[in-house]
């Protein structure tokens, strides 16, 4: 799994030579529901309703996990998550943890036509998909803009949902 997402930090960095960060951005359901638990808690992995009102469910939420910073048994929870259909996004970005965990969590509840409010799952692989494929170009630009590149890893195969300018592409 790693490899593949190494292959693109790489190219990135000899394009572009700037402090690229790799993020997992997951949800907990589905972490448990492949490992039989969530991610722990530690200095690089945090859920994101933790900073909301939700933090009463915060596990079973979305979670960003900063991989230079992850326990071991996280990175292993992914690793077993990314080989599985339910997947997991990857995500590689130039914003410093807090500012990507703030962007992120800002983006959770959207405003429906009737003024209420909803969860958008774009943490959810097949959500961020579907999501990515009903977008117009500067829509796409504004929700993508917090990292560099968003990818899904699932089944074992890494597909590109947004990298500036990169088409989307399938890696399988």
């Amino acid at each position: 799994m790693l490899d593949a997402i190494n292959q693109r930090l790489f190219d990135l960095y000899s394009r572009e030579p700037r402090a690229f960060c790799l993020y997992a951005l997951v949800a907990g359901t589905s972490v448990q529901e492949v490992t039989g638990s969530v991610p722990a808690h530690d200095a690089g992995s945090v859920a994101l309703f933790d900073r909301t009102v939700d933090t009463t469910i915060a596990d079973a939420g979305p979670w960003l996990l900063k991989i230079d910073q992850v326990s071991a048994p996280n990175l292993a929870l992914l690793q077993q998550l990314g080989e599985t259909a339910i997947g997991m996004v990857w995500l590689i970005s130039v914003r410093a943890f807090d500012d990507l965990l703030e962007d992120l969590t800002s983006r959770l509840d959207v405003a429906l036509p009737d003024g209420s409010i909803s969860l958008l799952r774009y943490y959810d692989p097949t959500c961020l998909l579907d999501l990515a494929k009903s977008l117009l170009p500067n829509q796409r630009a504004e929700f993508f803009a917090p990292a560099h590149e968003w990818l899904v890893y699932r089944d074992g195969a890494l597909t590109v949902v947004h990298a500036v300018e990169t088409p989307p592409t399938d890696h399988s």
